[in-house]
């Protein structure tokens, strides 16, 4: 600002072929600190996790519903075995505090969250049946543990991906015109590439990792298991001409 303070970061937009396509929202100041603390610490971003979704209420919604205020985040669905689940937070609450904060709308609330780690205790004061009520929820991780997340191994590299790799011939290489590569087969989906929405396709053939060369799957697994934040993916499909780039976060 005119002060001189920082009060956000603008992120980059993702981009499949790797040409500009614009800028993204910026990330507030006080969330990008509470990364780069969670980086410099454990090595990942560590994320408390609610479980719930929200929405943000405005007269028409708040009259089909039934509720009897404006401000808020309406809580319209609860995951299953979650933090919110655990504490007891029901579908048709209405989020009116994070830790005595009033909040008006559902990024409020996701912004005060966004601060927090699993293990987290918060305590959201929620209005239902027309009272209010505190209600105190231990935030988990990605994993529905309220522990710290571990930082990724090299083992662990395939699982959290959730891809095979497999070395690729010389003959293949040839035809290609690479210097060598490791395909990506059997792509799941409880894996961060699916996670992510990362349109890589089984049979994908990785040739570099944030540029550098790649010929076995032990050398994706190396790389990766010792970066943070993201890493691009540069290669190439056997019947798709063209070279293809996939970004992807290591901290989701």
């Amino acid at each position: 600002n005119l002060n001189g303070d920082l009060v956000g970061i603008n992120t980059a937009i993702q981009s499949n072929t790797g040409s500009f396509v614009g800028y993204g929202f910026a990330v507030p100041s006080n969330i990008a600190s509470k990364v780069a603390e969670d980086l410099i610490e454990f090595g990942m971003v560590q994320r408390g996790l609610l479980g719930v979704q929200i929405q943000d209420i405005d007269a028409a919604s708040a009259r089909e519903r039934g509720l009897d205020v404006l401000d808020g985040a309406y809580v319209a669905a609860v995951t299953e075995n979650s933090a919110a689940a655990k504490a007891g937070i029901k579908e048709g609450d209405v989020i009116t505090k994070v830790n005595g904060a009033a909040v008006k709308t559902n990024s409020e609330v996701i912004s005060l969250l966004a601060r927090k780690r699993p293990g987290d205790e918060v305590t959201l004061t929620v209005r239902r049946s027309g009272k209010e009520m505190d209600i105190k929820a231990v935030l988990k991780n990605e994993a529905g543990e309220s522990s710290l997340m571990a930082r990724r191994s090299e083992g662990g590299v395939r699982s959290f991906l959730g891809a095979d790799f497999e070395t690729i011939e010389p003959k293949l290489a040839e035809k290609l015109k690479i210097e060598s590569g490791v395909k990506m087969t059997n792509i799941r989906p409880n894996g961060a590439i699916r996670k992510q929405r990362v349109d890589i396709k089984d049979g994908f053939i990785v040739t570099k990792v944030d540029g550098k060369k790649v010929k076995t799957p032990e050398d994706i697994e190396q790389i990766i298991s010792l970066k943070d934040g993201g890493v691009l993916l540069e290669g190439v499909y056997e019947d798709s001409p063209g070279i293809f780039y996939y970004g992807l976060g290591l901290d989701f």
